[in-house]
Order: structure tokens, then C-alpha cells, then sequence
């Protein structure tokens, strides 16, 4: 990369230095299932060398480098690898109220520590990831409906809460990110689909 990113508005430059990523994971899982209840939840860890990170360059006064192109100045980033730890969780719970609604529940959470920096120069604004999704949890009401209907078949109503966090936990070095505040999106939905004369869906 050598040249104005389209989608951003910034000079981006590569690094002709890189190495392979090289990564240990570990997962821990579960699940439990029954008539009326059924759980799941599965934690991870996950240890990067040369994770590849966008950083903004500035110069020793702390102002940003400019690079010019056409007569137009852009701020300018350079991707670097670093050393990062992920760690999160994923959970499900699905509940059958009663034989055609079920209440639907999935999270997942996952954090991003940067341990590029070290020691004095390790500080709140470069200690996570840049780009970390925040906490999200996704609550959905559904109703079967029309069970014996020759005509329609798998037909529900539902409603639906996302509820995505605050993310705080941002890279604010070199002003690359800001917080992020949360919101909270509600949805109905209805589906169903069409069967022929021999039971066949077809739309």
C-alpha cells in the first residue's frame, strides 16, 4: 500500500518487513440441551504474534504527517505488528416457553490487549486493539404459527431486541479511535413460506 485509501480519505503506506502471523489459541465449550431449555457458552484465548495494526504517523512534536497528493493534504498511516491478546466469550440460551414460542438469547463479548507497548510506555490510550466490536446481545420472542396448514409452512412472528454496549475500550493513540456509544435496535419480523400440492416449498 502506497497511496490514498479510497474508503477512509487517509495516505496509507504498507510495510515491506512484515512476518506471518503466528497465533496459540485455547476454547473451552459446553452445551446442554433438553426439552424446554437448551445452553451453550464457550470461552477463548488467543495469543497473536504479529498481529497487523493500523497506526497514524506523527512526527517528534506530536503533529500529525501529512502526506500531498494532487495538490490535497491526508493524515498518514502505516500498518505495524505487534503482539496481542484476545480473549471473550460466546453464550446461547433457548427456551421453550410452550410448544411453539421460543425465547432466543445470544452474547458475546471479546476484549483486545495491545502488548506491543511495555513498561512506562504502555498507557490507557495504546493498551487495547483498535477496531474491537463492544458487547452485544441479541434477545429474540418467536411464535410458530400455522402449523397444519397445507398451504404455508415454517410461518412465525417475532420480536427482536440488539442491544450493542458503550465501547470504551478503544485505541486512542495517536487519536486513531474515539469511544464509541451503545444503542439499542428493535425489530418484528414475519415469515412463512409456500408449499405446493405436494408439499414441496416453493417460495
Amino acid at each position: 500500500a502506497n497511496g490514498v485509501h479510497p474508503g477512509t480519505g487517509f495516505f496509507q503506506i504498507g510495510n515491506s518487513a512484515f512476518k506471518p502471523e503466528f497465533r496459540n489459541q485455547a476454547d473451552l465449550g459446553g452445551t446442554f440441551s433438553s426439552k424446554v431449555l437448551n445452553i451453550g457458552a464457550s470461552l477463548f484465548a488467543n495469543h497473536i504474534n504479529n498481529y497487523i495494526i493500523n497506526s497514524r504517523l506523527q512526527d517528534a512534536n506530536g503533529s500529525d504527517i501529512l502526506s500531498e497528493i494532487g495538490g490535497q493534504e491526508y493524515p498518514t498511516y502505516q500498518f505495524q505488528q505487534g503482539k496481542v491478546l484476545l480473549y471473550g466469550l460466546e453464550g446461547n440460551i433457548d427456551l421453550h416457553i410452550i410448544k411453539n414460542l421460543h425465547f432466543e438469547n445470544s452474547a458475546s463479548l471479546i476484549y483486545g490487549n495491545n502488548e506491543s507497548f511495555k513498561g512506562a510506555a504502555r498507557n490507557n490510550d495504546n493498551r487495547y486493539i483498535p477496531q474491537m466490536p463492544p458487547f452485544r446481545l441479541v434477545s429474540e420472542l418467536r411464535y410458530d404459527l400455522l402449523e397444519n396448514s397445507n398451504l404455508f409452512s415454517k410461518t412465525f412472528l417475532k420480536l427482536q431486541l440488539q442491544y450493542t454496549a458503550t465501547q470504551n475500550r478503544v485505541y486512542s493513540y495517536d487519536d486513531t479511535e474515539t469511544a464509541t456509544k451503545g444503542y439499542s435496535l428493535i425489530n418484528l419480523g414475519f415469515g412463512t413460506s409456500l408449499k405446493d400440492r405436494n408439499g414441496s416449498n416453493i417460495v
